[in-house]
């Protein structure tokens, strides 16, 4: 896949501390990537592989201790925080909102920086996500999980990012549910040109939703290539990979 290349992974590594001894492990290792505009990346792999914790390394949530992450050519490391942040919708994997309305969660983002959304950009928002504009006068915590993802979807695109990262935003959900919300997001990056990057657990849904797929195991990038090609001709780690994941019970097919 061609195009600008919006964010690049140069040898990114990181390391963290294990609970049970206090040592230190590495979790990400020697990632290199380079993600375009308007794409629509997954971050698949086994349990445990790293995808969660790279897919926070992209989103400055989490620090990395090796290599660099540049956001249109620029490192992040010279970029202030709050100014990536600022073009980066995530949408964690449990629906996340908070006390208030669904109004209050959707104008939350723009009112850090001191902009305040109008009743009519929150109503598209909401129609954009699949819910009427009656949903904005809603306590958060009255609606269904698949309504609260629904807002926090809404919520990461109320300010307008360049990408839009997710992780795991339909493990909470019913098969049917999970495939509505993917099939969704496939629709507003599309029609809204913006940068995808999903971590997923179900690789049926991102056959048909995604551009290329990156296969992480045990924190390294073994692979990294066109969805239809991926189902077509899987790479043979990703053979092996299932194989080990099957034998340890932590498959994510």
């Amino acid at each position: 896949m061609g195009g600008k290349t919006i964010l690049k992974l140069s040898n990114v590594g990181r390391k963290k501390r294990r609970s049970i001894d206090e040592k230190f492990v590495r979790v990400i290792s020697g990632v290199s990537l380079d993600i375009f505009e308007g794409e629509r990346l997954a971050l698949v792999g086994p349990s445990g592989s790293g995808k969660s914790t790279l897919l926070r390394m992209m989103a400055d949530l989490e620090p990395f201790d090796e290599g660099e992450i540049f956001f249109y050519g620029e490192p992040l490391t010279d970029i202030d925080p709050r100014d990536y942040r600022r073009g980066i919708g995530f949408v964690q994997q449990s629906p996340s909102l908070f006390d208030g309305t669904v109004s209050d969660n959707i104008r939350w983002g723009p009112k850090l920086t001191g902009e305040v959304l109008s009743e009519e950009r929150v109503a598209e928002l909401l129609d954009a996500v699949g819910l009427s504009a009656e949903f904005a006068h809603m306590k958060a915590d009255a609606l269904s999980i698949g309504q609260m993802q629904r807002v926090a979807i809404a919520r990461a695109l109320s300010t307008e990012p360049k990408i839009l990262m997710m992780d795991e935003p339909t493990s909470a959900l019913d098969a049917k549910s999970a495939e509505r919300i993917v099939l969704m997001v496939e629709r507003l990056t599309l029609e809204m040109g913006i940068t995808s990057i999903l971590v997923v657990h179900d690789l049926a849904l991102a056959r048909g939703a995604v551009d290329r797929l990156a296969l992480i195991h045990d924190g390294r990038l073994v692979a990294v290539m066109p969805t239809g090609e991926f189902f077509a001709n899987p790479p043979r780690e990703f053979e092996e990979i299932i194989q080990i994941s099957r034998r340890n019970g932590a498959c994510d097919e």
